[in-house]
C-alpha cells in the first residue's frame, strides 16, 4: 500500500490525474483492511485532492469528509494532518460554491496555524490567499484586501519577491485593490510585478505579457489612458508573439487597447477593435481571465457613459450563448 500510494502521489504532484486516481484509490482500499486509521485518513485526503484537481469536487467531498472526521476524532487539534485536511475540505467546498462552510473552515485552520510555535508560513499564506479569493467572490471586497495583503506580505518575507507564489499573491492583491478603487496602490504593485517577472522569466514569456496587460487595465480604470495604451500595446504584442495572433488573450488585449483609446476620445479605434476581436473574446468567456476582463470592460463602458456600446457587447454575448445552447 505504501508503494502504491507513493507512486500515485508522484503522479498527482505531476498533475497526471488519470494515472494517479486509480493508484490512490487502490491504496485506500488496502489501508481500509488495516488498523492505522491515521494513514487511511491521509491517503483519503490525497485522493480527495486529486479528484478535486481533476475537476470532480463533488466526488472529492465524500473522501475529504471521511478523512476529516477521522482526524477530528483521533488527532490533536493542531496536528499537521488535521490542518491539511481542513484546508483540503475548505478548498473543495469553495469549488462547490458552499462559501459559508468553506469560510468557517479556512478561518479555523488559519487560527490554529497562527497559534503554533512555528506557524507553517507556506500553508498559512496559501490559506489566507484562498480566504481572500472566497471573500472577493462573495462580494466582500473590502474584507478581502487586508487578507490578500497579509498573504502577500507573509509569502514575500518567506520566499522572496521573485518567487512564483509571491508574484501570484501580488497579482491577487492588485485585483482586490482595483475593485476597491485604490488605483494608486494597485499601479505601484502592478508595475513592480512587471519588473519582477521580466527578471525571472525569459523575454516574451506570457506571464510578462499578462503583467503588462493587468497594469494597462488598472491605468484605464484610473483614467490614465495614454499610459494605459502603452502598457496594453506591449502586453498584447508579447501575447501575440508568444501565444499566436489568434489566441483569445490577444483579442482581449486588443479590446482593452481599443477601450483605452475610446476613453481618450478615439471612438474609431475602439470600433475597429470590436469588429475584429470581440467575437473571439466572447467565444472564450469560459477562460477566467477573459471573463473577468470582459466583465470589467463592460462595467467601465457603462460608468464612462458608453451604455450603447456595452449593450451591443451584451447582445453579442447573449447571441453567442443562444447559439451554444442550440448546438448543445
Amino acid at each position: 500500500a505504501d508503494a502504491v500510494f507513493q507512486l500515485g502521489e508522484n503522479y498527482r504532484q505531476n498533475r497526471e490525474f488519470t494515472e494517479a486516481l486509480p493508484l490512490l484509490a487502490e491504496a485506500v482500499a488496502i489501508y481500509r483492511k488495516h488498523d492505522d486509521t491515521m494513514v487511511l485518513a491521509s491517503t483519503l485526503r490525497a485522493l480527495a485532492e486529486c479528484r478535486r484537481d481533476a475537476g470532480d469536487p463533488a466526488g472529492a467531498l465524500l473522501e475529504s469528509q471521511e478523512a476529516l472526521a477521522i482526524l477530528r476524532r483521533e488527532a490533536p487539534p493542531s496536528d499537521p494532518s488535521l490542518l491539511r485536511a481542513l484546508g483540503t475540505q475548505a478548498f473543495i467546498l469553495r469549488a462547490l460554491d458552499r462559501f459559508d462552510e468553506a469560510e468557517a473552515l479556512y478561518r479555523e485552520v488559519i487560527d490554529k496555524q497562527r497559534g503554533l510555535p512555528e506557524p507553517p508560513v507556506e500553508d498559512l499564506s496559501t490559506h489566507l490567499n484562498n480566504l481572500g479569493f472566497l471573500l472577493m467572490h462573495s462580494g466582500r471586497v473590502e474584507e478581502a484586501v487586508p487578507v490578500y495583503q497579509e498573504a502577500y506580505d507573509m509569502r514575500r518575507e518567506f520566499s522572496g519577491d521573485d518567487h512564483p507564489m509571491t508574484m501570484y499573491f501580488q497579482d491577487n492583491l492588485v485585483g482586490a485593490l482595483v475593485r476597491t478603487e485604490r488605483y494608486g496602490d494597485a499601479v505601484v504593485h502592478s508595475v513592480a510585478g512587471i519588473k519582477l517577472k521580466e527578471a525571472r522569466f525569459p523575454a516574451g514569456h506570457w506571464r510578462i505579457g499578462s503583467s503588462y496587460h493587468t497594469t494597462g487595465r488598472v491605468l484605464v480604470v484610473a483614467e490614465r489612458y495614454d499610459e494605459a495604451a502603452t502598457y496594453l500595446s506591449t502586453g498584447t504584442k508579447i501575447w501575440s508573439e508568444g501565444l499566436g495572433p489568434d489566441h483569445a488573450w490577444v483579442s482581449t488585449g486588443e479590446m482593452w487597447l481599443g477601450l483605452a483609446r475610446l476613453l481618450a476620445g478615439d471612438r474609431v479605434s475602439y470600433l475597429k477593435a470590436r469588429d475584429s476581436h470581440l467575437a473571439r473574446m466572447i467565444g472564450s468567456l469560459d477562460n477566467s481571465m477573459v471573463e473577468g476582463a470582459f466583465r470589467l470592460l463592460q462595467k467601465t463602458l457603462m460608468e464612462r457613459g458608453f451604455q450603447d456600446l456595452a449593450d451591443e457587447n451584451e447582445a453579442m454575448r447573449r447571441d453567442r450563448l443562444g447559439a451554444t445552447d442550440s448546438q448543445g
